[in-house]
C-alpha cells in the first residue's frame, strides 16, 4: 500500500513598506516546527527597504518566493492574488509585522480536521517587550466565530491567526475575489461559518501588532462591571447606534449579498439570513425575536444569567454599534 501523501502548508504573505518589523515576522516563520512547502511573499510597490530584506532572505532560505505587483493592488486583491498562487492543501496568511509562536502552524493542522479553517488566538501588542513566550492561554476568552456575530461584527477570525484548506478559496464565489469590498480574512470567515467548517484551536497563539497611530485604532473602555459604566455604556452605544446605522446596513446589505450567493448546501447561513434581512428591513418585531433566539450566537460570551441574557439578546440591535466604534469612524470619514 503506498503511504498517504503529507499534508502541505503553504505561508502566504503580502507586504507594503514594512521594513522595519519584517525580519523579525520571516524569522518566525521560518521556524516553525511544521515543515513548509512555500512562503509566498507578494509586495504591492514598497518604496523602502523591503524589497532588499526579502532578496536577502530568497538567498537564504530557498522556499521563499517573492513576488512584485506592477501596480498597487491594495491589501485586499493583494492577499487573494497572492493565495491564488499557493501550491498547498493548506494556506495561512501572515501580515508582515506580527510575530507567530513557534508551534502556531504545527498545532492549527493538528485541529483543523476535516474543517476549511481553523483559528488561534491572536494577542494584541505594541511593544515586543509585551510578549511572553508561553502565553497562558488559559485566561483568554475563545471567540464567537458564528456566522450570526458576523452579520455585525467582523474581525472575530483574523487573517494572521487563520489556517484555511485551500477548498475554501474555490468555495467563495469568484466575483468577491475580485471586490475589494470585503477583506480576504472577513470573506474567507463568513463562506466558512456558513457550511459550518470552523473550529477554533486553543493550543497556540499568534502575537499581532497594533499601532496606536493607525486611523483604526481605538482606545478600549473600560470593563469593570459598575452602574456608573453601565449608564456610560447604554449612553454611548445608543449614541453609536444613531451613527452607525448607515455603516451597519451597509455591512448587512453585504453580508447578505455574499450569503445569498451560496448553494442551500451551505446551511448555516440559513438563521443568519433570516436575521440580517429582517434587521436590514427595518422589521423590528423579528429583529429582536431572532436577537433574543440567537442570542448565545450573538454574544462574546454566553449569558449565565437567564434574565440578563434575555434583556442582552433585546438590546443587542443596539449594543453591537459599540464594537463597530472604529468602522463607523472610518465610514463617517469617507462619506
Amino acid at each position: 500500500m503506498n503511504p498517504k501523501p503529507a499534508k502541505t502548508v503553504s505561508i502566504v504573505m503580502c507586504t507594503y513598506n514594512g521594513a522595519p518589523y519584517l525580519r523579525r515576522q520571516l524569522d518566525t516563520i521560518i521556524n516553525q516546527t511544521c515543515p513548509l512547502l512555500e512562503i509566498i511573499i507578494q509586495d504591492d510597490g514598497s518604496t523602502d527597504t523591503t524589497m532588499d530584506i526579502l532578496h536577502e532572505y530568497a538567498g537564504k532560505y530557498p522556499a521563499i518566493r517573492i513576488y512584485q505587483n506592477d501596480e498597487r493592488k491594495g491589501h485586499i486583491l493583494n492577499f487573494f492574488s497572492a493565495a491564488s498562487r499557493a501550491a498547498g492543501e493548506y494556506i495561512a496568511f501572515a501580515d508582515q509585522d506580527d510575530i507567530w509562536k513557534p508551534d502556531k502552524i504545527e498545532k492549527l493542522m493538528e485541529c483543523i480536521g476535516d474543517n476549511w479553517m481553523a483559528v488561534c488566538f491572536s494577542i494584541p501588542f505594541q511593544d515586543e517587550s509585551e510578549i511572553k513566550e508561553e502565553p497562558d492561554l488559559n485566561t483568554l476568552s475563545i471567540p464567537n466565530l458564528t456566522l450570526e456575530r458576523q452579520l455585525y461584527v467582523a474581525g472575530a477570525a483574523a487573517g494572521h491567526a487563520m489556517l484555511i484548506h485551500r477548498i475554501l478559496l474555490e468555495k467563495i464565489p469568484q466575483k468577491f475575489l475580485q471586490s475589494k469590498e470585503r477583506g480576504h480574512d472577513v470573506l474567507a470567515h463568513i463562506v466558512a461559518a456558513a457550511y459550518n467548517k470552523v473550529v477554533f484551536c486553543k493550543n497556540t497563539a499568534v502575537y499581532f501588532r497594533r499601532h496606536p497611530g493607525a486611523f483604526s485604532y481605538i482606545a478600549a473602555e473600560s470593563a469593570e462591571k459598575s452602574l456608573s459604566n453601565a449608564i456610560a455604556y447604554v449612553r454611548r452605544t445608543l449614541r453609536l447606534y444613531r451613527e452607525s446605522r448607515p455603516f451597519v446596513e451597509e455591512r448587512l446589505s453585504s453580508v447578505i449579498n455574499i450569503l445569498s450567493s451560496l448553494p442551500d448546501e451551505a446551511y448555516a447561513k440559513h438563521d443568519a439570513l433570516k436575521l440580517g434581512k429582517a434587521h436590514l428591513h427595518h422589521h423590528r418585531f423579528k429583529t429582536f425575536f431572532y436577537c433574543v433566539k440567537f442570542r448565545n450566537r450573538l454574544f462574546h460570551k454566553p449569558e449565565i444569567n437567564p434574565v440578563i441574557s434575555f434583556l442582552r439578546g433585546l438590546y443587542f440591535p443596539v449594543s453591537c454599534s459599540d464594537y463597530n466604534r472604529s468602522k463607523c469612524k472610518s465610514y463617517k470619514e469617507n462619506h
